[in-house]
């Protein structure tokens, strides 16, 4: 966005994001907010099934990290881009929000889904027929409500992935706050009304009423 310059990889030919490109683009960044009076930005740190920092929750593919692509392999291991870009920040007087967004799987919550271990009831987003959203909807470019938000084990990732962030940066006088991007596209929220219908999550919504709802045959949903 900034017209950082990529890096040239001698091997294929083909354009890589090497550190000075994210150096030089997070120089730039900063010193356009400075110049048109803005204190701080909200940046998205972790998108489309990748991510500027290194994640245990996440596990992140290449996409935003193409350095590790280099047939050179300059950039062995993921680097850190949001611990850079907090430095920046810190240096300029400036305040920064990573964003996240929740809609690509994550690695536990799928490892969960398709063995179908303890623990895997209710992650799956269930609809008034008793069909998943997997069942109803193909991702777009990988995005979709994968999980059910109201499933507290999906919950407890969520919190992992938000604790790993804050705990790592924390201690930065610029880190103002940890973002997550709410997207119909995503699992941050419920898609609509006929959903989260599993026998998981109503059971536990009559539990925590004490109001009935049946619980059995095929149109309990």
């Amino acid at each position: 966005n900034v017209g950082a310059a990529e890096l040239v990889d001698s091997a294929s030919g083909g354009g890589v994001q090497g550190w000075s490109t994210l150096l030089e683009g997070a120089n730039r960044l900063a010193q356009y907010l400075k110049l048109c009076g803005y204190n701080g930005a909200l940046v998205t740190m972790a998108a489309d099934g990748s991510a500027l920092y290194p994640s245990d929750v996440l596990n992140p593919s290449p996409r935003y990290d193409t350095g590790l692509l280099a047939a050179r392999a300059p950039d062995p291991t993921r680097k850190d881009v949001l611990e850079m870009l907090l430095r920046v920040f810190d240096r300029e007087g400036l305040r920064v929000v990573p964003t996240l967004q929740l809609a690509t799987p994550l690695p536990r919550l799928e490892a969960l889904r398709t063995t179908g271990e303890p623990g895997s009831l209710g992650i799956e987003l269930v609809d008034h027929t008793g069909q998943t959203w997997l069942d109803r909807n193909a991702p777009s470019a990988g995005l979709g409500a994968y999980y059910n938000p109201l499933s507290e084990t999906v919950q407890a990732e969520v919190a992992r992935l938000v604790t790993e962030l804050s705990q790592r940066y924390g201690a930065h006088q610029s880190l103002a706050g940890v973002g997550i991007q709410v997207s119909g596209e995503g699992y941050a929220v419920l898609p609509g009304l006929a959903w989260a219908l599993d026998d998981q999550t109503i059971g536990q919504f009559s539990r925590d009423t004490n109001i009935a709802l049946p619980s059995e045959g095929a149109d309990r949903f």
